[in-house]
């Protein structure tokens, strides 16, 4: 029974420890570049500045990235040149946890050792809809020779030091979901080729899948209409509260996800007296990539600011919401990031394009709750006071003929005396 026991907690224990895994090898040469698959529920966007490289708990500097490539997250990495002992850390990715979602860093320890390896190539993963370049450094004086198979089998003569090898994708019909080899590394490419606009152009051939074809129709479909579908900003609002310091900025950083397989183009509105933003000129993002930025507030002053800034790609446009107080109490320092949200209550009354209306003024549009309270997205109109005032009016038109009828009554019959002032 206790044996029954341990075997259910070992296999929960793994289920929770493996929910994210990869392929990274147990051990490495020196400056060998590593090339993994992240596996597991990823579901949100992982992008390059979330991995760190760590030896002994000290941080090292390394040239790294990760793609995705259709449904399928790829690493890489150039293995530093010292042997040691190294963990490399993806931080953040938000996964599911036994039915609930958590962000979950992944770690995966290697080893370095051996003589250094003999060539390295980056990037190790390639997403491209256009012709690329790929960077292979020979760390030998003499020449070297490998073989590559993309866009046909030819040999490259390697020299001491950086090589760029050009590929060009211009006689590719349809996507290549696949790995191209470059010398002894395997390198997984998502290449977009020509698309016809008709599908029932593309030519099929024996290693033609239904899941290319599905994919060339989607992309068709994408080419016909201008429409962004879909990009995120992440995080949407950002609340801090942060120290009273003389003539300080405060950072942070937020991220913009595209999910497009093609390109797309972000343009900024912000008040560039109160925000720097790093990049904010011509900002590009390839499709299912990410970007991250980091946003400075500037020349606070009062003890409050709330602003926004907004994103905009094509037709569309969404907003990030700052919102910084400013405290002596060291005890009330704090930031809060909200994800994609939408809800109206996380914005003021001014934000939505609304009015707060007077007590004697009623909404005519539709009335919403905001930060700031209830809120008229509309116009406010003043409610009719002389609904009530004409009935005064009447009573003294009233009073006028009664007093007038008697008048005449008494006149005519001689009854009417002078007044006497005595």
């Amino acid at each position: 029974m206790k044996k029954l026991l341990s075997v259910v907690v070992l296999v929960f224990f793994l289920h929770q420890v493996f929910a994210l895994s990869s392929d990274i090898k147990e051990s490495y040469l020196p400056r060998e570049t590593a090339i993994a698959q992240l596996m597991g529920s990823v579901l949100e966007p992982v992008n390059s500045q979330q991995m760190i490289l760590k030896n002994s708990n000290l941080e090292v500097p390394f040239d790294h990235g990760i793609s995705k490539l259709g449904e399928k997250y790829y690493l890489w990495f150039v293995n530093p040149l010292d042997p040691g002992n190294y963990t490399l850390i993806i931080e953040r990715i938000l996964t599911d946890v036994n039915g609930n979602l958590e962000y979950k860093d992944y770690e995966q320890k290697f080893i370095v050792q051996g003589n250094i390896t003999d060539y390295s190539v980056k990037p190790g993963a390639i997403y491209s809809k256009k012709d690329f370049e790929i960077y292979v450094n020979l760390y030998q004086e003499s020449e070297k020779t490998i073989t590559l198979d993309f866009p046909f089998e030819r040999s490259f003569n390697l020299k001491n030091g950086q090589n760029k090898i050009y590929f060009s994708i211009k006689d590719l019909v349809g996507i290549k979901s696949d790995k191209i080899r470059i010398g002894k590394y395997d390198v997984p490419v998502y290449l977009i080729g020509n698309l016809s606009t008709q599908t029932q152009n593309y030519t099929l051939n024996e290693s033609t899948t239904n899941s290319t074809i599905i994919e060339v129709e989607k992309i068709n479909q994408t080419n016909e209409t201008t429409q962004i579908k879909g990009f995120n900003v992440d995080p949407s609002f950002i609340l801090s509260t942060v120290l009273a310091k003389n003539n300080s900025n405060y950072s942070y950083s937020f991220e913009i996800s595209n999910f497009e397989y093609k390109e797309i183009n972000v343009r900024f509105g912000y008040d560039p007296n109160k925000f720097l933003l790093n990049p904010n000129k011509n900002v590009s993002i390839e499709g299912n990539a990410s970007k991250r930025f980091e946003i400075t507030i500037k020349n606070l002053t009062g003890k409050f600011l709330r602003d926004a800034v907004i994103i905009y790609v094509g037709n569309e446009s969404k907003s990030l919401i700052l919102e910084l107080n400013i405290t002596k109490e060291d005890a009330e320092i704090q930031t809060s990031y909200l994800r994609n949200s939408t809800k109206e209550s996380l914005y003021y009354c001014s934000e939505l394009n609304g009015k707060k209306c007077n007590s004697d003024e009623a909404c005519s549009g539709n009335e919403i709750l905001s930060l700031d309270g209830s809120c008229c997205v509309g116009s406010c109109a003043t409610i009719n006071e002389k609904s009530k005032s004409w009935i005064g009016y009447l009573i003294a038109a009233v009073v006028i003929l009664a007093l007038l009828l008697v008048y005449l009554k008494y006149k005519k019959g001689g009854n009417v005396k002078p007044l006497v002032v005595k």
